[in-house]
């Protein structure tokens, strides 16, 4: 298909397709939506719903609430089509087939819509159109009866034409899982003088990690990435970014992996705020340390070991082999950074099989 495109158009700009990171920034974009109202939703695989209720007063009207939607969305850089509707299967009906920031007023139809807006699969819309239904408002002139026989084998929603018809009326409830935001374990230490030495760093930077674990400690959690941000004087905030092979809560090897990050670090006239977050956490239960401090005393961890690596060396140039489903032995493993979790069980028995 794609080179047919491109022999048919040879400027066809193609980029990877990235569904990961597309649910990411969908995700930010809900959370950011939430100025708009309290809670928003998905509408996968490139939609919101966003609960607007009682809050069109305060941008005088829904008009204005849409308005300044379309403006905020635009500036940026997304191309969004918009609508106000009692239910969430309306509003999306409108927002995708009816006119340009379409507000259904008190007493307003639906009916000539395409029966696509219902949001039903492309299976489901065919059969209905072989009926001769096209419209919405023809649904009402088929007996319910015969549509429930007819499609009494459909039990998902997007396959049973009856299922949201009743949800676009508001007649039967449609739950909507709202998108809430992550709190992300962060701890600070702001100074009462700027700090240019690198022995005062050392020290707020112990401390920092110090807290960090605390904090990690009371939710039960083991970092996997790290974040530093240090504020200067002048404004400029220098980051710096930490990967580990496995989740940890142990200060000291924090605090010693970030130290080797800071040798290069431009203090300027002094830094003045320090910030260290955990963007990237996993469950680590408590363990008595009697027992870690016997084993580290006879050796180091491997993913201690693989941490410090990586610092020396750079995080591209140490890898772990993972097992893959593939008949050829040769390709049974790939190599993948060290920090990526461990692929199921479920990929290895494939692989073992096909061998």
């Amino acid at each position: 298909m794609l080179a047919d495109a491109r022999a048919l158009y040879p400027a066809l700009a193609v980029t990877p397709a990235d569904p990961a990171g597309d649910r990411a920034a969908l995700e930010a974009l809900a959370l950011w939506a939430q100025r708009w109202g309290p809670w928003s939703a998905f509408d996968l695989p490139d939609g919101l719903v966003v609960d607007v209720t009682g809050v069109a007063h305060l941008f005088r009207g829904e008009a204005g609430l849409l308005a300044d939607a379309a403006q905020s969305l635009a500036a940026r850089g997304f191309a969004a089509r918009l609508a106000i509707r009692p239910t969430a299967g309306a509003a999306w009906a409108l927002a995708h087939y009816g006119p340009e920031r379409a507000i259904l007023q008190p007493g307003g139809s639906l009916d000539d819509l395409p029966v696509a807006a219902l949001r039903l699969d492309p299976a489901t819309v065919l059969v209905l159109r072989r009926l001769g239904l096209k419209r919405i408002g023809e649904l009402s002139g088929v007996a319910r009866e015969a549509l429930a026989r007819r499609f009494r084998n459909h039990k998902a929603p997007a396959a049973n034409p009856l299922i949201r018809l009743d949800q676009l009326l508001g007649r039967v409830p449609e739950p909507l899982l709202p998108v809430l935001p992550v709190d992300v374990p962060l701890v600070q230490r702001r100074l009462m003088e700027p700090i240019r030495h690198r022995s005062l760093l050392d020290q707020v930077l112990g401390d920092l990690c110090a807290d960090l674990v605390r904090v990690l400690e009371g939710r039960a959690l083991g970092a996997r990435r790290l974040e530093l941000a240090l504020w200067k004087v002048d404004g400029e905030v220098l980051q710096r970014r930490l990967e580990l092979a496995a989740a940890s809560r142990d200060p000291a090897h924090i605090a010693a992996l970030f130290g080797r990050k800071l040798d290069d670090l431009d203090a300027g006239f002094g830094i003045e705020l320090a910030r260290l977050r955990a963007p990237w956490t996993e469950p680590l239960p408590l363990s008595q340390r009697d027992f870690e401090a016997a084993a580290e005393a006879h050796g180091t961890s491997l993913a201690a070991c693989i941490d410090r690596l990586s610092i020396r060396l750079g995080s591209d140039a140490v890898r772990r082999p993972v097992p893959r489903a593939s008949h050829v032995p040769e390709r049974a493993q790939r190599w993948c950074p060290r920090w990526r979790a461990r692929v199921p069980a479920r990929a290895t028995c494939r692989s073992t099989r096909g061998l």
